[in-house]
């Protein structure tokens, strides 16, 4: 007899693994041009500079997990009127560990983001 288990989204508790700071890489120089942190109590921060047109940017925001659907709300913008306070961000999360994110946005692409340790 082989008994096997499987692990369904709602089983994973995935705001205690996205609490901690998270890095986006650059992709020719293996440096971050981005950061997330996720706080417990649902908020989120993020700042870096946008690798295209070397604009920096600050966003704070709430964060809700509905399954594997990680739904971000602007509250605070450091340029709202290309992030503007209340949008709303929605991406399946493919894949979480200890050391990475697989995000699926909205458009169908696929980012992974680094755990960076404290």
């Amino acid at each position: 007899m082989v008994l096997t288990t499987s692990v369904y989204a709602e089983d994973i508790d995935y705001m205690n693994l996205l609490v901690g700071k998270w890095g986006y890489l650059q992709k020719d120089d293996s440096s971050y041009w981005g950061y997330e942190e996720y706080f417990a109590d649902g908020t989120v921060h993020a700042w870096g500079v946008n690798p295209d047109t070397g604009q920096s940017w600050e966003i704070e925001g709430t964060v809700e997990i509905i399954g594997n659907i990680s739904c971000s709300t602007t509250t605070k913008s450091s340029n709202p009127k290309i992030i503007p306070i209340g949008a709303k961000v929605c991406d399946e999360i493919i894949s979480i560990d200890a050391n990475s994110i697989i995000w699926k946005h909205q458009d169908g692409n696929m980012t992974m983001v680094d755990k960076i340790a404290e």
